[in-house]
């Protein structure tokens, strides 16, 4: 059984393949045994844009009226919404097409369970590429994307991960554990004893303090990796 909460959506413009493909979805994540899982259910694209829900994976028709699916998921790029698309569409033809408007997935319609399988357990693979498990002394776990990272720092056998929302979780692992977990992402300054940085989330090097300045952090370094990190920051620019 997997713990991770999924926020699933369909869009359709007809209501009786919406209720067909839900049932369907709920019949695989109980063959998976992922519980909690939120399904929410679409009749138009105006309808989901509407919506203030965030969701994971997005089963979604390509002809509608109005704004189609294709239209609907170059919409969702502009508004930088990472959303996994699955398009849902008996128009085989378009596959090649698809792969132009973000398409995680094509499947054929109706929805067959195996391929439902397959794009579900393809969808919490890539998860486990993207995400890190955090563990704390009292073994209390939290999961944070990549991208939320600010910078982790460790002076002692902990280490300390500050996060874009600002918070705080102090993991057991030493920051050796951390940064073979992350050399593998070039997103992540790692030539500090102390720290590892995520690069995306520097708003300024200052260069009188030698500190890096986050939205609501700074963090002071030496001279010497101040000076690295800011010639590896401008390579990454």
């Amino acid at each position: 059984m997997t713990d991770t909460i999924l926020r699933i959506a369909l869009c359709d413009d007809q209501l009786n393949v919406l209720q067909e493909q839900k049932n369907l979805i709920i019949d695989v994540l109980n063959q998976l045994s992922i519980q909690g899982t939120r399904i929410s259910t679409f009749l138009s694209a105006i309808d989901f844009l509407d919506s203030s829900e965030s969701f994971d994976l997005l089963f979604l028709d390509i002809e509608m009226p109005g704004i189609d699916g294709f239209n609907l998921a170059d919409e969702l790029k502009k508004r930088q919404i990472d959303t996994k698309i699955i398009y849902a569409s008996c128009l085989i033809e378009r596959t090649k097409e698809s792969l132009r408007h973000q398409a995680f997935r094509f499947l054929d319609k109706p929805l067959d369970k195996g391929d439902v399988v397959e794009v579900i357990e393809s969808y919490l693979e890539y998860l486990s590429e993207q995400q890190l498990t955090l563990v704390s002394k009292s073994e209390e776990i939290r999961r944070i994307w990549f991208k939320e990272i600010v910078y982790v720092e460790s002076f002692g056998r902990n280490s300390d991960f500050y996060l874009a929302d600002n918070s705080y979780f102090a993991d057991k692992r030493r920051l050796k554990y951390w940064r073979d977990r992350l050399k593998s992402c070039n997103s992540f300054y790692l030539g500090t004893k102390n720290h590892i940085i995520n690069l995306a989330e520097i708003k300024f090097l200052n260069g009188q303090t030698k500190e890096v300045e986050f939205e609501r952090f700074s963090v002071p370094l030496s001279r010497r990796v101040f000076n690295d990190l800011k010639l590896f920051f401008q390579k990454a620019e």
